[in-house]
């Protein structure tokens, strides 16, 4: 999260009221002044020669559900191309610039230090012209403008090439160029853009036409779809008056966000890069969800159902229990926004009931004599009050007043910890330092205590804190004496001859000493925010007090997780998913995310866990509604309480990574937000469920591991070694080491706890299949569906003792799953609200739940 930056939506959506009836047929300008030719889901229209092998890309990809891999041979004997190229293209005049997404994986050797393919275009009488794309290297950009300039994140490069610049390659019949009937993609084999003979690659998805007249065709097109929109608003206004229920929110959400991305797809054209392309793909998508609209309407009042109904739950004063927000009515789950919208009414009509908001230590504290009580912060509240919508607020300290860093030097006596830790760069023992904290914990917490829709308070962003020398030796020696307690255990240890702990030199070259200084800075960050949380709760107990740790990461230096949620009253992260996955060929990559919901679940059930600033999709992705609604359900199900998404600027840089420029991924996280308020006590008993499997979380193959337990068919606790107590290793039946685990001192108590207590040991290794574990693993749960790699099988016993299970496949493929019988009547999905047999298919990304 960037700090006190807000994003300013400027919502205008249609009044219902004098409206004239308007047609439901989609409308589009004609001729179109974008035309997307080809958005590679699948080989129709290409063609190639042998020295190209094609592969659609279903996992690593940039738009919606595949791209081309262009995989090609590279032979130096040969006078000719390697070549492919999409035929059939039809456009009848010149556009002005041709786009594409290609990426060049950085391991192939290219002679200039870059790829350059070469791009021909020829019309239907034989006129051809040709130019070079090149700069396509992963984490840069093409031709035209930068992307991104940090090659960190991954990115796609944009090549967006102008047909002014292209050079005449064939006459043909007239020698203009007056259409583009194809498009070749080529790759000579003798000349010097590929050094060496062998196999090269590339990737392309979404190849489109841009016109002169793009502008105008935009905006005409927005009109058409907002009036689209308005009428479908008109008639969904008179249908509520004909059919009770509360049935309209789902059409609702989708109308709001229909009205608001008719002004945002405009917008993208005035973007001085001109995003034409991204804005018809929005278009396109808007006048569908029209289609669909419209649709369900007539399915209505032909006396179907094709919306459940779905109450809207009282967010104003919850209470938490059992780790569940609750309201007099059930539990209550919480989806919004990671910002500071300037319109509330707009989350309400959008179906979310979340928002979040903060205030630093320089709000409170502006100046040495002056301590501001932020009543801006009731103000906002009590307008979300209004709106019914809850809020989370981050009093983070990573902005200490400039005064403060010059009255007291030792609050930031390393500029290292300035330039890289950004979020936490203080000296997190100086005094001074906790004194400006306590403070601010005052004001903010005896300001806004009284605000009944305040659920929580986050302490940091994105916490992790960097092992540097600003700590006092002294500290350190007590730290040492405190864990050896003599000076000849710690001489023992290290292989030291020191003769008191006040003569203790740090030894750099020492494993156990390295050890140690790790372990004391993480020490001093778990006593830092045990003090942070009594300050905060000396003036306000009532609400739930937590930590956004990173999440890009399971593990972070200096994090003490199960120490940390000890100390905490909630647990919390702001986590990255992908939509990619290159190393598994999966439709999705949300290990790290799922991994650290379980670990959060594990460590303590009974407190609420909040995301408050989830990267939902990573930069550069084009996600599918499909993906959306996964990661939310796989995390609800896990234990996730709220979810605040991340958005900064609507559009962040150049990147195409948020819901704002997404409309069907906006539309995904509404109707899953009412899905889940819908099926709040369903999801309330996947949470309540104590599983009696644990993975033990140790060695860099505990992914692995959890990836074969995912599809095992039960659910699992995730726990490090630190975190099993004696308590805790009592409730499980099963317990589960990683292949490669480490062992230490600990593991031979904790076998023999466990073969007296008669629990089931596996130790997973390289012969370890998903069956294989699924058919040793002792559990009280017993799996509905069989056991398949790449389908999360999650199965939980509901409070009645009645089996209940959560599916999502991330093959890329559909797959065909075989069910148990039930113990009484039908398996039904509650989600899509469909009876299911025997068997069931199982689509890429669509989440199921089985239940009787």
């Amino acid at each position: 999260m960037k700090p006190n930056v807000t994003l300013a939506l400027a919502f205008a959506l249609a009044a219902s009221a004098g409206l004239s009836a308007q047609t439901t047929q989609s409308t589009q300008p004609s001729p179109p002044g974008v035309v997307i030719i080809d958005d590679m889901e699948n080989f129709d229209h290409w063609t190639w020669n042998q020295d190209v092998t094609p592969v659609l890309d279903k996992s690593m990809r940039k738009i919606g559900n595949a791209c081309i891999n262009v995989q090609f041979l590279i032979d130096k004997t040969k006078p000719n191309a390697a070549w492919i190229a999409r035929t059939g293209v039809g456009l009848d005049r010149v556009p002005k610039y041709l786009q594409a997404f290609v990426l060049v994986p950085r391991w192939q050797k290219f002679a200039w230090g870059e790829a350059r393919i070469r791009m021909i275009v020829q019309d239907a009488d034989g006129t051809a012209v040709m130019t070079f794309i090149s700069g396509l290297y992963e984490g840069t950009d093409g031709r035209d403008s930068p992307i991104f300039a940090k090659p960190w994140y991954y990115v796609w490069p944009k090549i967006r090439v102008e047909l002014a610049s292209f050079e005449p390659y064939w006459p043909g019949t007239n020698g203009t160029l007056d259409g583009i009937e194809t498009i070749s993609f080529e790759m000579p084999h003798r000349v010097e853009e590929y050094m060496f003979d062998g196999p090269y690659e590339y990737r392309i998805d979404e190849l489109a036409a841009i016109f002169d007249d793009a502008d105008p065709y935009i905006a005409d097109r927005a009109a058409a779809v907002r009036q689209r929109g308005k009428a479908l608003l008109q008639q969904l206004d008179g249908l509520r008056e004909t059919h009770q229920g509360t049935w309209y929110r789902y059409p609702l959400a989708s109308l709001t966000a229909l009205d608001v991305f008719c002004d945002w797809a405009v917008e993208e054209t005035q973007d001085p890069e001109k995003k034409w392309v991204r804005a018809e793909r929005e278009l396109i998508y808007l006048d569908r969800l029209c289609d669909d609209l419209a649709a369900g309407f007539d399915r209505l009042e032909k006396g179907e159902n094709p919306w459940p109904d779905v109450a809207e739950p009282d967010v104003t004063a919850l209470t938490v229990e059992n780790g569940n927000y609750r309201n007099e009515q059930g539990p209550v789950y919480i989806t919004g926004f990671c910002h500071h919208p300037s319109n509330l009414g707009i989350f309400r009509r959008l179906g979310l009931n979340g928002t979040t908001l903060g205030c630093t230590l320089g709000e409170t504290r502006p100046e040495p004599d002056v301590t501001n009580k932020p009543e801006n912060l009731v103000t906002f509240c009590d307008n979300a009050a209004k709106h019914n919508i809850a809020c989370d607020l981050l009093i983070t300290p990573h902005h200490a007043p400039g005064w403060a860093l010059a009255k007291w030097p030792d609050i930031c006596p390393s500029n290292l910890r300035r330039v890289r830790n950004q979020f936490l760069p203080w000296n997190l023992s100086s005094p001074n330092f906790r004194n400006l904290v306590a403070e601010h914990a005052e004001a903010v917490a005896t300001t806004v205590r009284d605000c009944k829709n305040l659920l929580s308070y986050d302490l940091t962003n994105e916490l992790w804190y960097l092992m540097l020398g600003d700590f006092a030796a002294d500290d350190f020696r007590a730290w040492l004496k405190q864990r050896y307690e003599t000076v000849d255990a710690l001489n023992q240890a290290w292989g030291t001859t020191f003769e008191n702990f006040e003569t203790v030199q740090y030894l750099t070259a020492v494993d156990r000493a390295v050890s140690d200084l790790f372990l004391f800075n993480q020490d001093r960050v778990t006593d830092f925010y045990t003090f942070f949380v009594n300050e905060v709760r000396k003036h306000d107990d009532t609400k739930p007090v937590y930590i956004k740790i990173h999440g890009a990461w399971r593990h972070l230096m200096s994090v003490d997780k199960p120490a940390l949620c000890r100390v905490l009253t909630g647990v919390g992260s702001d986590c990255f998913s992908r939509l990619d996955n290159p190393d598994d060929d999966l439709v999705m990559d949300l290990w790290t995310t799922m991994m650290i919901t379980n670990m959060y679940h594990s460590l303590e059930p009974d407190k609420p866990m909040i995301d408050s600033e989830q990267h939902m999709i990573w930069y550069g992705h084009v996600v599918t509604y499909d993906y959306i609604r996964a990661l939310c359900w796989w995390r609800a199900v896990q234990g996730l309480d709220a979810n605040y998404v991340w958005l900064w600027n609507r559009t962040f840089e150049n990147a195409e990574d948020n819901l704002c420029t997404q409309p069907w991924a906006m539309v995904g996280l509404c109707e899953t937000a009412l899905d889940l308020q819908r099926l709040n006590t369903l999801v309330a008993d996947f949470q309540a469920y104590r599983p009696d499997v644990l993975l033990v979380d140790s060695g860099a193959k505990t992914p692995d591991a959890y990836k074969l337990l995912s599809y095992a068919g039960r659910a699992f606790n995730l726990l490090t070694p630190q975190a099993l107590t004696d308590d805790r290793l009592k409730t499980y039946k099963t317990i589960i080491f990683p292949d490669g685990y480490r062992i230490d001192d600990q593991t031979p108590q904790w076998l023999a706890a466990a073969e007296k207590a008669q629990i089931n040991v596996i130790q997973i290794d390289d012969q370890t299949t998903t069956r294989s574990l699924a058919q040793r693993i002792v559990s009280r749960a017993t799996p509905i569906a069989e056991n398949i790699d790449g389908v999360i099988n999650h199965t939980v016993l509901d409070p009645a003792g009645r089996t209940m299970t959560f599916l999502l496949n991330i093959n890329t493929e559909p797959v065909r799953v075989r069910l148990a019988p039930p113990a009484e009547g039908q398996w039904t999905n509650p989600i899509s609200r469909e009876t299911v047999g025997e068997t069931i298919e199982l689509r890429p990304s669509v989440p199921v739940i089985l239940t009787m």
